[in-house]
């Protein structure tokens, strides 16, 4: 539940980062106009200075921030930007992040100017610093740099499901079916009584959803463990690859006030001392790697 709103158009970017840029009365017409995912250097197919893309560069845009935000929680992501990132809002910190791999997450409810234009500014730091996986060693690939992935807003009620860490407990029995346990590990951000969690499992694309559990009270707190029996499931495989839907709700008084479906697989994996395992079968592990620079691909 809630509105996913992304803001991968009408950037303004430059090489360069300047302090001032941060500010809501710079000047950024000079600035290039970009779209997310974006590059900080392009370059060219044949041999080069891995140095040219090294820079602390800058991104600009502007945020309209609707007055029926002001009783919601609004969440600013940014899925990746390599590789050290300093996020600022109408001039005020509001987060950093020291991986390019990994997204991140601010709230930025309290900072944003309801019914007004807001400015968002983003410092990205993509020089190999010893300090940020994967630097460190020697790296033998090129790790580019820029908001490369996706940047949006979550807007959502004030309280919210925030994160949900399934696993499960799997016993194979026929050849590709097993009897399975389902865990959650449900975080819920905010507070309010009369909050309570309902569960529900389909196979992925065929629904109607069947209910695991419901009415889990959540009694004040952030983190609740959920465990269901499952019962006969398709098990997850190599060559057929059965994944199911898990619909997690989040409710007070009997009303949904949120919600969350994750997509999951039932398998067993383990490694033992002759190799590794999946669904009890012992499995050769076997690939390659392709490096995002290849080029026209």
């Amino acid at each position: 539940m809630g509105e996913r709103i992304y803001l991968n158009n009408e950037w303004r970017f430059s090489e360069n980062f300047e302090p001032e840029m941060i500010k809501a009365d710079y000047d950024d017409s000079r600035m290039e106009q970009v779209r997310i995912p974006h590059t900080c250097k392009e370059i060219p197919f044949h041999y080069f200075d891995e140095h040219i893309y090294q820079m602390v560069s800058g991104y600009r845009r502007k945020i309209e921030a609707p007055t029926e935000w002001k009783d919601k929680c609004v969440l600013l992501t940014l899925d990746g930007a390599a590789h050290d990132c300093e996020v600022f809002l109408n001039g005020e910190k509001v987060g950093e992040h020291h991986s390019g791999y990994t997204a991140f997450t601010m709230d930025i409810s309290k900072r944003l100017r309801y019914g007004q234009e807001n400015i968002l500014t983003v410092k990205v730091d993509s020089r190999e610093e010893l300090n940020i996986p994967p630097f460190g060693y020697v790296v033998d690939y090129m790790t580019y740099g820029g908001i490369y992935r996706d940047v949006y807003l979550d807007i959502k009620n004030p309280v919210y499901i925030q994160d949900i860490f399934l696993h499960s407990e799997v016993k194979p029995t026929d050849e590709g079916n097993g009897t399975a346990k389902l865990f959650s590990e449900i975080t819920i951000a905010g507070m309010a009584d009369d909050l309570n969690i309902r569960q529900f499992i389909c196979k992925k694309g065929t629904a109607p959803f069947e209910v695991l559990g419901k009415d889990t009270a959540v009694n004040g707190e952030r983190e609740i463990t959920t465990a269901w029996t499952v019962g006969k499931t398709r098990l997850w495989e190599i060559d057929q690859p059965a994944l199911y839907e898990i619909k997690t709700q989040l409710c007070k008084g009997g009303e949904v006030i949120d919600e969350n479906i994750t997509v999951f697989g039932f398998r067993k994996a383990e490694f033992r001392k002759d190799g590794f395992y999946l669904n009890d079968k012992k499995v050769k592990i076997r690939g390659l790697n392709r490096h995002q620079s290849y080029p026209y691909v």
